[in-house]
């Protein structure tokens, strides 16, 4: 399931010439997955294969897609829903090396950013209504978690949802106090005369790295709140959400409501960062999807949550996606997001049981032609890890290898570093899995029956040369002569089975 808001980042690329490698990958949203939210890998675009898409996802560690203009931060979900700021004495301040090497975005107790009014974020058309909000944010508190601090708040006095920080808790609460549809779920929650509010809380400390997670949810009659993984409570009672005024990111702009039926004016400004923001609405997060989306945002700003299945965010934080079940109503199987790996049709799912992958944030236009094995002609320097829980079985795995040279998949195996050492070189390709299918038109390389365990490390190996030179240059210059010639000169840094 994809988010319908999804802010971020943190895209590094590097260009090199390869020898396997001649064109970019060409990445979509075209597939559902509740993770990818991200263009570090260029998260961002996302491909899973669920059914849902965030309405909102920002990452604010991404450079390199241009987003130092301050007064707007891009959407990488497919809804467009950036976050801006016109004044520049509001606008917050993107930092570099924040959180696990991310930039972040820092609001100084005066900054704040808004969204456009959006029919998936709060003005409702056809229902005229909401039944279910998930919303995700990375941060990192300020100095001061005593003052009252909203972090994110959609609506106003009458209707609304936030997040706020007051006296080292973290809140989050929510309201429709207008009686809007003849008494059948509303009014409900808190309305200045005494109704009971409907919020959760749990605390939380200063100048610290957390995964907020809350969940408005009609349907199933609660709003629940989770910290790093934690359920800190739930709460019910909760009705229908109505249409209200435009969401904001680090205050409040307009008006509010508390926990206490305070209703203030524009202010109670955030001290502090936030790196991501991932926004599904009227979407259904089940507990295993919303446990791998906490585990995407652990492995890139390596927080650690309950529920870690995945460890490895020193070395490989690159699109981390998985599948997995809590139980029979609750699982994910099918999971691709911005990135280039697709995990799917395992073949033995059962409660508990989690898989988890990441890259290490290598371009896949980059080839190794000497930690190889013997009868192999070069890898990718791309590798994945895994993190998991219990054992799905076997899955499938599809590679797009748009950027890179297939002819066949007879050509292609996928190699497991089995002995740990880092080294691919010492592997017999004979153990690896060869790939079953290879899709001229989509550039997909197919995997079937392939077993990952816990710390497996694996890379794409090619059996034979399948670019136009078998070696990797260093410099390559052509000068014309004064007989009318041209003069070749370069340098390899690696060469293999070349004539010249």
């Amino acid at each position: 399931m994809q988010p319908l808001m999804l802010l971020m980042l943190n895209t590094f690329i590097s260009l090199k010439k390869t020898i396997l490698l001649d064109s970019w990958p060409q990445l979509g949203w075209a597939n559902k997955s509740p993770i990818f939210f991200g263009k570090d890998f260029s998260p961002h675009s996302s491909k899973s294969r669920s059914s849902k898409e965030p309405t909102i996802k920002i990452s604010f560690g991404n450079p390199c897609n241009g987003f130092f203009d301050k007064s707007s931060f891009t959407d990488s979900s497919p809804n467009n829903n950036p976050a801006t700021q016109a004044n520049a004495a509001n606008q917050p301040t993107l930092q570099t090396n924040v959180i696990n090497g991310k930039s972040a975005l820092f609001f100084d107790g005066n900054d704040f950013m808004t969204f456009a009014n959006d029919v998936n974020i709060n003005q409702p058309a056809s229902p005229n209504f909401f039944e279910r909000k998930i919303i995700v944010i990375a941060m990192r508190t300020g100095a001061d978690v005593t003052t009252r601090q909203t972090i994110f708040e959609q609506g106003g006095g009458t209707r609304g949802l936030n997040f706020y920080i007051d006296n080292n808790e973290l809140y989050f609460h929510g309201w429709n106090n207008a009686d809007d549809d003849a008494g059948l779920t509303t009014p409900w929650g808190a309305n200045g005369a005494g109704a009971t509010a409907k919020f959760i809380k749990g605390s939380i400390t200063a100048n610290t790295n957390y995964i907020v997670t809350i969940f408005y949810d009609h349907i199933n009659d609660k709003i629940e709140g989770f910290i790093n993984g934690i359920n800190i409570g739930s709460v019910n009672g909760i009705g229908r959400l109505f249409g209200q005024n435009g969401a904001v990111l680090g205050g409040v702009d307009g008006s509010t409501r508390y926990h206490d039926d305070a209703t203030p004016g524009s202010g109670d400004y955030f001290t502090g960062h936030i790196a991501e923001i991932i926004y599904y609405n009227n979407q259904s997060l089940n507990d295993a999807r919303r446990r791998i989306v906490e585990n995407y945002l652990s492995a890139k700003y390596d927080i650690a949550i309950t529920n870690q299945y995945f460890t490895f965010s020193s070395t490989h934080s690159g699109q981390v996606i998985g599948i997995g079940q809590t139980d029979f109503a609750s699982n994910h199987a099918d999971s691709q997001g911005p990135g280039v790996l697709r995990v799917r049709n395992p073949s033995a799912l059962n409660n508990g049981d989690f898989l988890i992958v990441g890259h290490n944030n290598v371009a896949m236009t980059e080839v190794e032609g000497m930690d190889i094995p013997s009868i192999a002609f070069s890898r990718l320097r791309r590798t994945w890890k895994v993190g998991a829980a219990g054992s799905v079985g076997t899955v499938s795995l599809d590679i797009d290898m748009s950027a890179n040279v297939v002819t066949s998949a007879d050509d292609i195996v996928l190699l497991k570093d089995t002995d740990a050492d880092g080294q691919f070189e010492d592997e017999n390709v004979l153990t690896g899995f060869a790939a079953t299918d290879f899709n001229a038109a989509t550039k997909v390389l197919t995997f079937d029956n392939v077993a990952l365990s816990n710390g497996d490390e694996f890379t794409i190996v090619s059996l034979q040369s399948t670019s136009p030179l078998p070696v990797e240059l260093g410099t390559f210059t052509a000068q014309a002569t004064r007989d009318q010639r041209v003069q070749l000169r370069w340098t390899t840094i690696q060469e293999r089975n070349n004539d010249y």
